[in-house]
């Protein structure tokens, strides 16, 4: 997610504390139970620290009554240029997705092995798959782009 969006986010909860005549703290432990997850996430998605998922958006959305935050995301993504790495990258970047997947899923077995669950093992998962979950979206838009340049390619030939 981009410092864009970030920022975005930021000037939404000062916007509504603003206009709604509520303490920030207020607004932002009434959005974290609505999003059933903590202040302190809300605070890193706030700063740029981390990523949202995608099931937020709409949360936040509805309670700010806005599209602020979708409008960032379709400007965030118009203007994304993605690159196709080179073979050896992109080797690299798939065996580094792979190894974070099958640890992601080392982790479930871990946990349902007959241990106690808490809430920030919970919250680690989440976030864990959030990040393996990236990096399928970012092998994706790798393969739009080498298909996009390809077909661009065959056009420019057909030109020729």
């Amino acid at each position: 997610m981009t410092t864009n969006f970030a920022q975005t986010l930021d000037s939404e909860f000062h916007r509504v504390s603003r206009e709604e005549q509520i303490r920030m703290a207020e607004l932002v432990d009434e959005v974290a139970e609505l999003a059933k997850i903590t202040p302190r996430q809300l605070y890193n998605y706030r700063s740029g620290k981390w990523s949202p998922p995608a099931s937020l958006i709409p949360v936040l959305c509805g309670r700010f009554k806005s599209r602020a935050l979708i409008d960032s995301l379709t400007r965030d993504l118009e203007a994304a240029q993605v690159e196709v790495p080179e073979s050896y990258d992109l080797a690299h970047l798939l065996v580094s997705s792979a190894r974070s997947a099958f640890s992601q899923y080392e982790r479930y077995f871990d946990l349902f092995d007959g241990s106690v669950i808490d809430l920030d093992d919970v919250e680690q998962i989440k976030l864990r798959s959030s990040e393996v979950i990236q990096s399928i979206l970012k092998l994706n838009a790798i393969a739009e782009a080498s298909y996009q340049r390809r077909r661009h390619q065959e056009r420019s030939a057909v030109n020729t």
